[in-house]
């Protein structure tokens, strides 16, 4: 029975349910930005997953954040514009002056993290002065404001990396506070699409590392973002995210060692070397270990660990890191600095390893110095996540607030068991929350259903979830889960949605 367009029900009865007003903050799910007022002690104690340093403090993050901003955020020449320079400038241009989307995408995430409105805003206006055609930032402009169009390349094309975290942070944004001023909600919605549309290559679902070259025969593996996939299928109910999260793994797993971990800067969809780029862990590579951490910290996938055990390991075996491996972790580098050392430290987290050696990255993050615009932003977002303030939205309330259910004819589960099928993307735990016929307080968990199973057809085995036993808390469902050996949604980010029939028992009131 189809009720509304975003809201199908099927099977032995149809279980409807009115579209939740939520509140946009608590949409996020997430900690408060910090804000910098010296505070020494962190604003979020753990992440779902993985380990945080004993000794983290707010104070810290935000004198590398103020130290970062005095040094590379400079006014663009327009009113309430801002850049990030330091960008690579061609010749004729000012050394380190120029600024690219990479910058500006990173700048975003720092400031909506630390609180800084209008910072976010400036950064935000210049990356829409400079979008192309197919509606991305070019990927470099000059000191002039200028973008070049000349041999070897032409500066108007986009990079992806810059457009996936300034879309990630607009998300955020919108979530954090609201688009009453600024609509930060369409203009998720309008960047996210034009980066399925032009920077994930048709069919193959492989990320390009621009919108108008790569794909199969050459990607950029540090540009793989998990996290940000899950949240961007969340806001858009676009399910071609799901495959392209996949095949990002798949590449993961192809192209990295197998002993180290460690990924080539660019490689093909085979993982193998790419015609003409680089193939060993260079200062384009570095980013991975923090793209794949963010993964593991809050949506706990299993593939991410594998992939940060391995780089922690290989880096506890080393005296000392340098700027450059080959894959099987031979160094070829001579400095030590930021840019290798800080995702470094964050694998560090998301390893299921010693406090001991979180506690010791984590001090080794704060004592190297940052070598440029490049080291120096890198260690403050990892700075940001070993702290515990990285903001992750809860992808079921995400999916409700930029996709809502809106008030529909109620129909009621009946007891027994019910074959079902909804078309917004939600976690069992709100399913089962929302058949509620009142607001439920929060902490506390309704016996709406008595159990809940999807069919994973891949791995022939049940996902599971309990309400009684999420109500007993800590570890208990997952325990249980463990036990059976079912599979758990929450571990593995699995959402109920388009596509993914499911059957609930419920029990006789």
């Amino acid at each position: 029975m189809l009720i509304n367009s975003r809201l199908r029900v099927t099977g032995v009865c149809a279980a409807l349910w009115v579209g939740l007003a939520l509140p946009v903050a608590a949409m996020a799910q997430a900690v408060t930005p910090v804000i910098c007022t010296g505070a020494a002690t962190p604003s979020h104690t753990s992440y779902p997953f993985g380990l945080l340093p004993s000794s983290r403090s707010n104070a810290v993050a935000c004198d590398a954040y103020r130290a970062w901003k005095a040094t590379y955020v400079v006014p663009s020449g327009d009113m309430g514009l801002w850049r990030v320079q330091g960008g690579m400038c061609r010749t004729g241009d000012a050394p380190d002056s120029c600024t690219t989307s990479e910058g500006v995408g990173y700048g975003m995430l720092l400031a909506l993290h630390f609180g800084d409105h209008a910072l976010f805003d400036g950064l935000w206006a210049y990356f829409q002065k400079y979008l192309n055609a197919n509606g991305l930032m070019a990927w470099r402009v000059n000191a002039r404001g200028v973008v070049v169009s000349a041999p070897p390349n032409d500066d108007h094309t986009a990079a992806t990396d810059g457009d996936l975290d300034a879309a990630y942070a607009l998300v955020l944004a919108h979530l954090q506070w609201g688009s009453s001023t600024v609509n930060y909600r369409q203009a998720a919605f309008d960047l996210i699409g034009h980066i399925m549309d032009f920077e994930v290559e048709p069919g193959s679902y492989v990320l390009k590392p621009g919108d108008t070259w790569g794909g199969g025969t050459v990607t950029a593996p540090s540009y793989f973002a998990p996290a940000y996939f899950r949240v961007f299928q969340a806001v858009t109910g676009d399910a071609r995210w799901a495959k392209v999260l996949e095949t990002s793994y798949a590449i993961l797993a192809r192209a990295a060692h197998s002993s180290t971990g460690l990924v080539p800067d660019w490689c093909q969809v085979d993982g193998q070397p790419a015609k003409d780029q680089a193939y060993n862990y260079g200062y384009n590579a570095v980013r991975a270990p923090w793209r794949l951490a963010m993964d593991y910290l809050r949506y706990g996938e299993p593939r991410a660990l594998d992939l940060t055990r391995k780089v922690a390991a290989f880096v506890r075996s080393q005296k000392t890191i340098v700027d450059g491996y080959t894959l099987d972790g031979t160094p070829i580098g001579q400095w030590t600095n930021s840019a290798f050392v800080a995702p470094f430290s964050a694998a560090a987290l998301a390893t299921d390893g010693s406090q001991a050696f979180v506690d010791a990255a984590y001090a080794q993050n704060l004592s190297v110095a940052g070598e440029g615009y490049f080291g120096s932003t890198l260690k403050t977002l990892v700075l940001l996540l070993q702290t515990g303030n990285m903001m992750y939205p809860d992808l079921a309330l995400t999916a409700l607030e930029f996709q809502p259910v809106r008030q529909v004819i109620p129909a009621p589960l009946l007891p027994g068991w019910s074959l079902i099928s909804v078309g917004t993307p939600i976690t069992p735990s709100a399913f089962n929350k929302s058949l509620s016929p009142t607001s439920t307080p929060s902490g506390t968990v309704p016996l709406n259903i008595t159990t809940l199973w999807a069919w994973d057809t891949p791995s022939s085995k049940w996902y599971f979830y309990a309400p009684r036993l999420e109500a007993q808390g800590g570890t208990v469902l997952a325990d249980y889960i463990a036990s059976k050996g079912y599979l758990d949604f929450a571990a593995k980010g699995k959402l109920l949605g388009p596509g993914v029939g499911f059957w609930v028992n419920r029990g006789t009131p």
